[in-house]
């Protein structure tokens, strides 16, 4: 037998399994992609949110954070379901839930309430801040409800959706009427 061919017990197991690799690449998953961040120039209306909100990823089928500010003071987060929303910044003045509007526009709901409540102190009609669409049942002229996104899915369907403003408030609307909730 020849000297230096010994080559066949370099790196073997005495139990006849394969010889051990002296190195290898260790497998690892692919990172997660990045989320996409929507904001409000990506969206102006609920319809277009809506479909964010329900699914959580985008067009491409990339996951999405939400960061979304309020379109009437332009300082506060609006809270939406916790899995989406984007984390706060240092010196964000803190967060608000997300009010829906009939006419699709969205606002921090503190903010509309207190812009609805100053119109109804000056005796003007509420209106929306973007569009001007009366905040009011057209029969009984009381004030429409604000709906906020804490459940997506409880939103009624926003005018540019093909949603309809029921003429009478729930407090007026007789028993037989068939109810729409905005």
């Amino acid at each position: 037998m020849a000297q230096g061919n010994n080559r066949s017990n370099v790196n073997s197991h005495p139990g006849g399994l394969p010889p051990f690799p002296l190195g290898y690449n260790t497998w690892t998953p692919p990172a997660a992609p990045e989320p996409r961040r929507i904001t409000n120039d990506d969206v102006s209306l609920y319809g277009e949110l809506r479909r964010y909100l329900m699914s959580g990823i985008d067009d491409e089928n990339k996951p999405i954070v939400l960061d979304l500010t309020c379109l009437i003071c332009s300082s506060r987060r609006l809270a939406v379901p916790s899995e989406l929303n984007a984390p706060l910044d240092e010196g964000d003045e803190g967060t608000e839930a997300l009010a829906v509007l009939p006419c699709g526009h969205w606002f921090g709901h503190d903010c509309i309430l207190t812009w609805i409540i100053n119109s109804e102190t000056r005796i003007v009609p509420p209106v929306c801040p973007i569009c001007r669409f009366l905040l009011q049942h057209p029969v009984c002229r009381h004030r429409i409800t604000t709906r906020t996104a804490e459940e997506p899915e409880a939103i009624p369907l926003t005018l540019p959706e093909g949603g309809m403003v029921n003429p009478l408030c729930p407090a007026c609307i007789p028993v037989n009427f068939i109810y729409n909730p905005w």
